[in-house]
């Protein structure tokens, strides 16, 4: 995955929290990629997804 934000794209690490405005590049399989957009959609927007 990559953030960008305020122009700088970054690699996030367990500690970035995501921020209004940023935007998110996430590279993988399409099963995991599925997976992140189902929990996105159901509002479960902490935690760390396997």
């Amino acid at each position: 995955a990559l953030v960008r934000r305020d122009g700088q794209i970054t690699v996030p690490s367990r500690s970035t929290t995501l921020q209004e405005g940023d935007r998110v590049t996430i590279i993988g399989n399409p099963a995991g990629i599925d997976r992140l957009y189902e929990l996105y959609r159901q509002g479960e927007r902490e935690g760390v997804v396997q």
